[in-house]
């Protein structure tokens, strides 16, 4: 009897100090946090001591040792992979990104965050835009080789806001994804939105004439007639339809906010 329990209770201090010894896993946050402090060819020589170890389920010293990370927490084979592979991804992106803004601009660049927008997301993962820091500058002056329209705008060369570039243009104001009055395109406005400007206020058509030869006084506004009185007062056609098959073009202005081509017949 007292060697059974003395059996017993052997087994249990061995559990208990087995378990105490077994460390806690790391967490997909913890580990990108150490992961993101490697270069790309730190990285490049973690996954690969990973890959090629032969220790079980769980990352062993060949990782530890050449990645420099402490070693507090035990990793998991399959979770250190698939964090390590979308940290390279991310790693590799930024880099392109900031590549691209460095030849063109001459500037930092990053994924998703303020600046001067390059076209598409071909630099950036998950359908973020690359975004160019804005260069330094003292004058409009400064900015008009690279930026041919942008301003000098906090020392930064940097597109004019959307309200700043409708008073410029017409003494109006303007409203990023306003859904009246003549649009400026989306430069103006973070996201995708469109900048457009309040109509200037008239009486007659000559008052919007002086601002635009091709504005009318409507609804005691300036804006551009509709394409059909357009082609009809304009371009000597007898009518017109935006979006239309056949006909002559004469661009999306007359078709408002649809950016359909005003076609003339």
């Amino acid at each position: 009897m007292k060697k059974s329990l003395f059996m017993i209770l052997s087994l249990v201090v061995i559990s208990v100090f087995l378990f105490g010894c077994v460390r806690e896993e790391i967490s997909d946050e913890e580990l990108e946090a150490e992961l993101s402090e490697l270069s790309e060819e730190e990285l490049d020589q973690a996954i690969e001591a990973v890959e090629s170890e032969d220790t079980g389920d769980f990352v062993g010293e060949a990782y530890r040792l050449r990645s420099n990370l402490r070693d507090s927490k035990r990793i998991s084979k399959v979770r250190f992979l698939k964090v390590a592979y979308r940290e390279k991804i991310n790693k590799v992106y930024l880099s392109l990104c900031d590549t691209k803004c460095m030849d063109k601009y001459g500037t930092n660049g990053v994924c998703g965050g303020e600046g001067y927008y390059l076209g598409g997301s071909s630099y950036c993962e998950d359908e973020l835009v690359c975004a160019c820091s804005p260069a330094t500058c003292n004058s409009d002056h400064d900015c008009k080789d690279k930026y041919p329209r942008n301003k000098c705008v906090n020392k930064e060369c940097n597109y004019p806001r959307c309200t700043t570039k409708c008073m410029d243009i017409y003494g109006t104001g303007g409203i990023c994804g306003g859904n009246e009055g003549d649009p400026q395109g989306s430069a103006y406005c973070p996201g995708s939105e469109q900048c457009v400007c309040l109509p200037p206020t008239c009486n007659t058509d000559d008052e919007c004439k002086s601002i635009n030869s091709k504005f009318k006084c409507i609804n005691d506004g300036c804006r551009y007639p509709r394409c059909d009185d357009a082609c009809k007062d304009f371009f000597g056609y007898s009518g017109g339809a935006c979006g239309a098959s056949e006909g002559e073009d004469h661009g999306s202005a007359f078709c408002g906010l649809t950016f359909e081509q005003c076609m003339c017949y």
